[in-house]
């Protein structure tokens, strides 16, 4: 943490299958305006509440706290396993007086 933003590393390692549903996920609230595309998410939710995985957490960050977030996917020690590591900064907001 400095005086401008918070930054973490988180990392997990997941199977295969796991790590293409959440590249896929992360190709669709990617691109475009988060609020927007969290508009968009809520409603499908509200549509079909089963569905999981929907992103919401993601874009409430990239929307309501300005988060920017990246990621890294690679070979975990295990053969069917991959490493994904999620940055994150996170602007800390200014009070003024």
């Amino acid at each position: 943490m400095d005086s401008e933003c918070f930054k973490l590393k988180v990392s997990n390692d997941v199977d295969g299958e796991d790590a293409s549903e959440f590249q896929s996920l992360l190709a669709d609230i990617t691109v475009g305006d988060p609020m927007d595309l969290l508009i968009q998410r809520i409603e499908a939710n509200a549509a079909n509440p089963d569905v999981r995985g929907s992103g919401l957490g993601l874009l409430t960050l990239m929307s309501d706290y300005g988060a920017r977030l990246a990621w890294i996917f690679s070979a975990a020690d295990e053969s069917d396993r991959i490493c994904v590591e999620t940055y994150a900064s996170i602007p800390i907001s200014q009070i003024h007086n």
